[in-house]
């Protein structure tokens, strides 16, 4: 199995350096041939929905066609597929961060009555309060 880092998976998904995105397509397809296992990490896909929202300016819905897409490949293993498809689907259909519904979804996975947070937004969700 080999874990594959944001800039690769960004360069895979956005064509805009085209030396780094051949690169990145071929290591991916090399991994599909191969029969080689990928692992993206929870914390790669929170950076990559950050870069893509915040770098690139893709919509919500773009980049949920990417996750999507990302989620269905049978040849890519994540830490905790469950939470990521919860957490896209707040995403979705919230305004709050998708780190911070990965977050609520992996405490809820581990039975935690609460999530202690400031977040204004995210205060809304079912689950959190304010600490103290």
């Amino acid at each position: 199995m080999i874990a594959v880092d944001t800039n690769v998976l960004v360069r895979f998904i956005v064509d805009d350096d085209p030396q780094q995105c051949r690169k990145a397509r071929h290591f991916f397809q090399r991994c599909v041939k191969e029969s080689l296992r990928i692992y993206i990490p929870d914390i790669v896909i929170c950076e990559t929905v950050w870069v893509l929202s915040r770098a690139y300016h893709l919509s919500r819905n773009e980049i949920a066609h990417v996750l999507e897409g990302l989620f269905s490949s049978a040849d890519v293993e994540y830490d905790s597929p469950v939470c990521l498809s919860k957490a896209l689907a707040s995403y979705l259909k919230k305004s709050g961060d998708f780190a911070d519904y990965l977050i609520l979804e992996k405490a809820r996975e581990l039975g935690c009555e609460k999530l202690c947070t400031f977040d204004k937004i995210f205060l809304q969700e079912k689950g959190t309060e304010i600490p103290g």
